[in-house]
């Protein structure tokens, strides 16, 4: 089983460190740079999220490889938008927490920002 579809059929708890380490095998793989698997890849890291014994969130590391994934992947019209903005929650480095201030500036789209605006408050916490 790949380490995405791994991710997506997490049905049992992972510590923190299992899920730095499959996110970062995620990040690795050819699918993460496909356009049309944006969705699944978002949905996988956001399941990594939901189904670790605690609520830390990725490390700095993983955070700051993360957030450029999504930077390069936003699109405000897209139809995996808020899926990204559920990662987004997870992130805790410092930088991420740039790239998502990058993306309220440049998002137009109202409920979007806030949106984001939201998770750039609760993530790291």
């Amino acid at each position: 089983m790949s380490p995405l579809e791994e991710a997506l059929n997490l049905d049992a708890s992972i510590t923190e460190e299992e899920g730095n380490i499959l996110a970062t095998k995620i990040m690795e793989l050819d699918c993460a740079l496909i356009n049309e698997q944006v969705y699944d890849v978002a949905t996988g890291l956001w399941n990594i999220g939901q189904h670790r014994y605690s609520g830390v969130g990725f490390s700095s590391e993983v955070s700051d490889v993360i957030a450029f994934w999504i930077e390069r992947n936003f699109d405000e019209n897209a139809t995996y938008v808020e899926r990204l903005i559920d990662v987004i929650y997870e992130l805790t480095s410092s930088g991420s927490d740039n790239i998502v201030r990058n993306l309220i500036q440049k998002t137009a789209n109202e409920n979007i920002k806030g949106c984001l605006i939201e998770a750039f408050a609760y993530k790291g916490t």
